[in-house]
């Protein structure tokens, strides 16, 4: 009913010296994604999974993009009058027609109308996310509107119907009569409706990284005010291109830090479009690196470094020398196309050779707290103490190694078979807490998609301890992909090793919802004790902050040996333990993130979600690591381990008149200065100094009137200095 009839694909017009293609919404500080109209080399999405496989960062994939209808539309919008996205295009081009998707969740609100703007600041890419505050948190909007000038507008409405109450639209709004020549500039499309209107709602692709591809006019508590937004639009633009546009980076893979010294290979997926057709090709594709502040080297791969696809359209691999425990290599990448366009991407990528301590096991927090920030689980814990995993580092910090994705990416298998082939019991442990995995990108529950499970399989034949709390393990381990129920097949190892027999993800929806158990049960019962009416509440996607669907799956049954602990009120299991006597593996198994437990109140029928119960989080973590895994070791009185501010942008690159980025955190409001330095420690300007509310900010330098070469910035908060990192300009 929804489907699509684009061919991916690209063909010339008419006139040889123009073209016709798609263009998807900026990215913030970027150019549009051109998407052809006609046939050329596919990267498929399985092909992308296999080369793109150790990655910190995820990018929008106009494979999905264009793809089959996302199932997620924007909802809460009463308070909404007007969306836009921005597109830049990179090369010069006319605007033909743009197209929208929407939704009416009520069909009698059906007013809506498409237009298409000149925005007011055409070459400042940073100005559309910066100057615009992301609604979430409801801070006051910046009342002084993007738009310049209205170019073309069209009303649309729709008769209601009672059987169809929620109709998809899909328009196409045709201004080829203006011949827009846009020469480059930046324009927004969006569309319009009426204050006080709960409907049409857009569908929105809500996992894409970088985020806030959106602009939005609405009232947050303050009055009407601009806001952007993380939510991406489907919205696409069809141009005609009169000018050669340069190679566009598809994806580079940002490789995460890991515990091996030995080379790695970096994928790096380019495209090109030429004018004439025969033009069309990356003729050299260059990765630049350096390791720690040391001179800089380049490696140039032509076509036959090619791994997959052509030069039009293909992925490029590069082999970075190996380094040392203790090392940072940074890179970034360029390409040149065969009319000889040059790209400069203006993204750096960095990652860092960590080490394992010996007879330390792993906590490993998948919470991606950066792109969900305000969203977090186990927040309680990070404000409060100023580490995620809150309650394992509280009581075990001095026996682990921490891993927190967020700022270490993804571990790999260098990471996870340090601890999987350790012959100390403690080390031969992993204490793995997520939701969903999110940062992963290609869906959720995606906790073992990335990894190796046969390193997984290795800890637990070695006779070692895995606590896995996570939601949507039945799509993650391959049982259940449509995130329903299913048995786990015979000889999956989910079966062998993990003791399921059977799951069903996405069992329970309920904002929040309680757990009762056996205050009797030897390892657990404590946990239950503590309250007189044996109940806990869990809050794993409430995240105390707010109302949200948890999705918290249950385990229909289990192998024998494995025993249920914690259910739900109708008796669904959703937590249990298992001694594998084939192995002698010890496996503790939540479908749910549990560091968030929220307190009954005396009567014990209502709870409060404005706090935590610490005490019930200590318990089950002791309960886990000591009674059941045998781990002792317990430290109260570590210092906190992760400051609660942090320098989130390691490593940028400044390029000709470009921007880079500097994402930064800090917990509270409170005094805040970024500084850029250079090489002798001389000033050489400021971002911002000043108070900012608690959260996630990021601010531009474009290094006006500083020559090439190495510089340094530098946050404080409140005073005290919270980290330093490199700055590289290239004229």
């Amino acid at each position: 009913m929804y489907r699509f009839l684009f061919l991916l694909s690209f063909v010339f017009s008419l006139n040889a010296l123009s073209f016709d293609a798609y263009l998807l919404p900026a990215r913030p500080g970027e150019k549009s994604e051109i998407v052809p109209l006609n046939s050329r080399p596919r990267i498929s999405s399985r092909i992308k999974d296999r080369l793109f496989t150790n990655t910190k960062a995820t990018v929008d994939q106009w494979l999905t993009y264009m793809g089959p209808p996302c199932s997620y539309y924007l909802g809460s919008i009463t308070d909404l009058d007007t969306m836009m996205v921005w597109f830049n295009p990179p090369a010069p081009c006319s605007l033909l027609k743009v197209k929208f998707r929407y939704t009416y969740t009520d069909r009698n609100m059906n007013q809506v109308t498409l237009f298409v703007a000149e925005l007011n600041h055409n070459t400042d890419v940073g100005y559309y996310t910066d100057s615009f505050p992301e609604y979430h948190s409801n801070p006051p909007g910046n009342p002084s509107s993007p738009i310049l000038n209205i170019l073309a507008s069209e009303p649309e409405s729709v008769v209601p119907t009672p059987d169809q109450p929620h109709y998809v639209d899909e328009d196409t709004f045709d201004i080829s009569s203006l011949a827009y020549d846009d020469s480059l500039k930046i324009f927004g499309v969006g569309w319009v409706k009426a204050q006080g209107d709960s409907s049409p709602n857009p569908y929105i692709y809500a996992n894409c990284n970088p985020p806030y591809h959106t602009l939005m006019h609405r009232d947050r508590g303050y009055g009407y005010g601009w806001y952007s937004s993380y939510h991406f639009l489907y919205v696409w633009a069809l141009v005609r291109f009169y000018g050669n546009p340069p190679p566009s980076l598809k994806a580079c893979e940002d490789l995460p830090d890991n515990y091996s010294t030995d080379p790695r290979t970096v994928n790096v997926w380019w495209e090109d479009f030429g004018l004439p057709a025969e033009s069309s090709g990356v003729e050299h594709a260059i990765l630049y690196y350096q390791v720690n502040s040391g001179a800089i080297d380049s490696i140039v791969d032509d076509i036959s470094n090619i791994v997959y696809g052509d030069s039009t359209n293909g992925v490029f691999a590069f082999s970075i020398p190996g380094v040392s425990v203790g090392d940072t290599v940074t890179y970034w990448v360029s390409a040149i196309d065969l009319q000889g366009r040059r790209t400069d991407d203006s993204t750096t990528y960095s990652y860092v050779i960590r080490s394992g301590t010996p007879g330390n096991f792993l906590l490993l927090v998948d919470y991606n707290s950066v792109s969900y920030g305000w969203a977090r689980f186990g927040y309680y814990w990070y404000y409060n103490y100023g580490y995620y995993g809150g309650p394992v580092w509280k009581n075990y910090s001095n026996v682990l190694d921490f891993w927190d994705t967020d700022q270490y990416g993804n571990a790999d298998s260098s990471v996870l078979d340090f601890y999987a082939s350790a012959t100390s019991d403690t080390q031969r442990t992993i204490v793995w807490m997520g939701w969903g995995s999110p940062e992963l990108g290609v869906g959720w529950g995606q906790i073992f998609a990335y990894q190796d499970s046969a390193i997984v399989k290795k800890l637990l034949d070695n006779g070692g301890n895995l606590w896995l709390a996570d939601q949507d393990q039945g799509y993650a381990l391959g049982v259940t992909p449509g995130y329903g129920q299913q048995p786990v097949p015979a000889g999956h190892w989910a079966r062998t090793h993990l003791g399921i027999a059977g799951m069903y993800d996405d069992y329970n929806t309920a904002d929040s919802f309680s757990i009762t158990g056996d205050p009797a049960d030897p390892y657990f019962g404590n946990l239950f004790g503590l309250n007189p009416y044996a109940k806990l509440v869990i809050a794993p996607f409430y995240w105390v902050l707010g109302p949200g669907d948890n999705w918290t799956g249950v385990y229909d049954s289990l192998v024998t040996g494995a025993i249920p602990f914690a259910f739900l009120p109708l008796g669904e299991n959703v937590a249990y333990y298992f001694n594998n006597t084939s192995n002698g593996s010890q496996v503790v198994n939540f479908y749910f993130s549990w560091d968030d437990i929220a307190p009954y109140d005396a009567a014990g029928d209502t709870f409060m979600l404005d706090d935590i119960d610490e005490a019930a989080a200590d318990s089950v973590t002791i309960d886990v690591i000591t009674k059941f895994f045998g781990i002792s070791g317990v430290n109260n009185d570590n210092p906190n381990p992760i400051a609660m501010a942090r320098l989130l942008t390691k490593n940028i690159m400044v390029t000709g008149k470009r921007s880079a980025g500097i994402k930064f955190t800090i917990p509270a409001k409170g005094n805040v200065s970024l500084d850029i330095y250079d090489g002798l420690g001389r000033h050489i300007a400021n971002l911002i100094k000043g108070k900012l509310n608690g959260g996630i900010h990021k601010y531009y330098w474009k290094a006006e009137g500083v020559s090439s070469g190495a510089y340094f910035y530098r946050l404080t908060y409140n005073g005290k200095e919270v980290g330093t990192s490199k700055a590289l300009v290239i004229r």
